[in-house]
């Protein structure tokens, strides 16, 4: 759900640089024309261009869309995450990379890593994140969970989860997951997660979770059209990435709670019903070799579990995997 602030820029930003009356927000909030200025004030003070006419009402002249530590921290419904120390770059290697750097220097769990760009955005097995300025979301979060390093491939599972719910909420349809980390519109990755882990023995020392979405980008390299999408290019409308960032976080902490509860079978489900592979016959490439066949579902650990044909029953903990083409 929207809070009020949120509701009047979603209705201010609906009105495309028009003026929208007092009365007009008042009702659609359902809140008093007092409170509309009240809150709209405070609006302004976190950084929001808007004009006020006692005749016309009120402007939005432009999307109040910098990414603002004090804001994130205010705004955010957790506990931990985001609200221990928050450090933004306007341009930076890695927001991973940099957080992990954090995290060897003894950052506390909850610490997170933002930007407005990356000059060498990762993704998965080396592969470069496109990372154009202010129109993405780039952010690293430190986790220090209490795991066996084996019990730590559940925890992106539940990041990418809280992605697509997040984007869901916002208005954006069509949203599924791809095992491991990837979030689809369609069949196009709107959104990625990067995992990674610092271990001592067999525990869990540090895990960095980065998250790339796509949110505002309005056109992608060549190479990137058939693939990549973004929630501008599907909604066709712009939306504040410190909202995206409020509501991911907001989530995937909820979700780690529940996790640490043991009580995870309704967002298993949820997952399971977003990835829309369950009970498929998928290709499966990992550590240089090929497998495939019919996926029965997730382990206690967040790993895939695929019936090979020749294997038997394999788990399946990181590599790509696709949907079987009918032969």
């Amino acid at each position: 759900m929207m809070d009020t602030r949120e509701r009047l820029l979603e209705f201010l930003s609906a009105a495309e640089g028009t003026w929208v009356s007092g009365d007009d927000l008042a009702g659609r909030v359902a809140i008093t024309r007092s409170a509309v200025w009240k809150h709209v004030r405070r609006l302004r003070e976190e950084g929001c261009a808007i004009e006020s006419s006692p005749r016309k009402g009120y402007l939005l002249r432009e999307p109040p869309d910098r990414l603002n530590a004090e804001i994130i921290t205010s705004t955010l419904r957790t506990q931990v995450f985001g609200k221990r120390e928050v450090v933004v770059f306007s341009r930076i290697e890695s927001t991973n990379t940099s957080a992990k750097s954090m995290a060897l220097a003894g950052a506390p769990e909850g610490t997170l890593v933002i930007a407005d760009t990356q000059t060498s955005g990762r993704g998965r097995k080396g592969r470069t994140w496109y990372s154009p300025v202010r129109d993405g979301l780039y952010a690293s979060i430190i986790l220090r969970p209490d795991l066996l390093l084996s019990q730590a491939g559940r925890i992106p599972i539940f990041a990418s989860l809280a992605v697509a719910e997040s984007l869901v909420s916002l208005g954006l349809s069509g949203v599924s997951l791809k095992w491991p980390n990837d979030i689809l519109v369609r069949g196009k990755k709107i959104a990625g997660i990067l995992t990674e882990v610092g271990a001592e023995m067999d525990a869990v020392d540090y895990m960095i979770i980065g998250v790339g979405i796509n949110v505002n980008t309005p056109k992608f390299p060549e190479k990137l059209q058939r693939s990549a999408t973004s929630f501008f290019l599907e909604t066709g409308k712009r939306v504040f990435r410190n909202m995206v960032l409020t509501r991911y976080l907001t989530l995937f902490e909820k979700y780690c709670r529940v996790y640490k509860r043991g009580v995870t079978g309704r967002l298993l489900t949820r997952w399971k019903d977003l990835a829309g592979i369950m009970g498929r016959h998928v290709v499966v490439e990992s550590a240089g070799r090929t497998s495939g066949g019919l996926v029965q579902g997730l382990d206690e650990d967040g790993a895939l579990i695929v019936q090979d044909p020749r294997a038997g029953r394999i788990r399946v903990f990181s590599g790509d995997v696709r949907l079987q083409k009918p032969s």
